[in-house]
């Protein structure tokens, strides 16, 4: 790294490879743009197949650390030694570099980057995805390391970032943090216009033009309200139809589950170019997480924003965070987490319904954007005495 007199380095680490994080590609957009560091590196894990270092199209740098121990087993003692050896790496890596600011976005990295701003002067900020010590996964040795680590290391950064208010608050409350902000992973503003069609989910599956589509799409795991939405449609009139697109451990029921009804449809995974225009194709959009730990409860998940800025309005899981946005924004609907409630909501809504709610959408899309959620971020940085060089 050849830091610019002056500017020092921006360092985000994360145990990615960046190969899909469409929410930290756009903050590095951002960073680079505003001129604020020499440089702006991601700093994530590497797996066969690809580089080491490379120069993102966004003008970042990625920078994957190359450990010896790249097996997913589970048991804790493993896991401990992974996580040494990466905080190792991280410490090794970087140590002697010229560094202005360090965004931790994992607690499997935070005394690793609590170490490295001692060792460098670096400002650094917590910058957590999810409430990661209360996730569902979190149980016995693991989460009682989780919330070790978090205790120590949470009061040494100088800023904290959250992505719903609800999980800022508990932090809040919690801990006694002072500066806490509040940056929702959403999209870029639509370039819809009115006459704009996505591709026609209704052709590509044989669909009549009278019926409901809904449409999931992201992860098909247990725990995402895939089975829920299963049971619901196996029970549901021919005109509504549900399509499940992406990937995961449940894609093999899921194919069982299309060639016995004819009313539910499994697509294949498609690139984020691809993906608004598919979404766009559909009536509803669905996403049925279970109320099952409190970062769950806490949620604000991206698939909101990304079916109603395509104009498809929503039936979502009745999560406090969800419920803000769909009822304020009258942009869709939320249900308690059973399949007989999805069902019923799904017959009772109809054409009007859709277009009251399509309304709703571009309020949506208006308001929480990412364009407004970057000036939000931006000033995280000048809070902490970053000045922008650049647009």
């Amino acid at each position: 790294i050849g830091a610019e007199a002056g500017l020092g380095v921006n360092v985000h680490v994360y145990p990615s490879t960046f190969e899909f994080e469409s929410r930290m590609d756009r903050a590095g957009r951002a960073l680079v743009g505003a001129g604020l560091f020499s440089e702006v590196v991601f700093v994530g894990v590497w797996r066969l197949g690809l580089e080491e270092w490379e120069l993102g199209e966004s003008g970042v740098e990625i920078c994957r650390l190359r450990g010896r121990l790249n097996s997913d087993r589970q048991n804790l003692l493993y896991r401990l030694l992974r996580f040494l050896e990466w905080s190792g790496l991280i410490l090794g890596r970087f140590r002697g570099e010229k560094l202005s600011c360090i965004n931790c976005h994992s607690l499997s990295a935070f005394p690793a980057c609590v170490v490295l701003r001692f060792l460098t002067g670096a400002r650094l900020i917590y910058d957590a995805h999810e409430l990661e010590t209360e996730t569902e996964s979190m149980r016995g040795g693991r989460k009682w390391l989780a919330k070790l680590v978090e205790w120590v290391c949470i009061h040494e950064a100088d800023a904290h970032v959250f992505v719903s208010d609800s999980i800022a608050n508990w932090y809040r409350d919690r801990f006694g943090l002072r500066r806490v902000y509040v940056v929702r992973n959403v999209p870029l503003q639509s370039k819809r216009n009115e006459g704009d069609v996505g591709k026609d989910l209704r052709r590509i599956f044989g669909i009549g033009g009278n019926a409901l589509v809904c449409l999931h799409q992201g992860r098909l795991e247990a725990g995402r309200g895939v089975e829920r939405m299963l049971d619901a449609f196996t029970g549901l009139p021919e005109r509504c139809h549900l399509v499940l697109l992406g990937f995961g451990e449940l894609v093999g029921w899921i194919r069982e589950k299309a060639a016995q009804c004819s009313n539910i449809h499994y697509h294949e995974p498609v690139s984020p170019d691809e993906l608004p225009s598919l979404t766009q194709g559909a009536d509803l959009g669905l996403h049925l997480i279970g109320d099952t730990c409190l970062n769950h409860l806490f949620c604000l998940p991206n698939k909101l924003f990304e079916y109603t800025h395509a104009g498809v309005p929503v039936v979502f899981s009745d999560l406090p965070e969800v419920d803000r946005v769909v009822t304020g924004y009258g942009c869709g609907w939320t249900v308690k987490d059973s399949t007989e409630n999805l069902r019923e909501k799904i017959l009772e809504i109809d054409g009007e319904d859709l277009k009251r709610a399509k309304e709703g959408c571009q309020k949506v899309a208006e308001e929480c954007n990412w364009e407004r959620e970057r000036e939000v971020m931006l000033g995280i940085y000048s809070g902490l005495g970053f000045v922008s060089n650049g647009g």
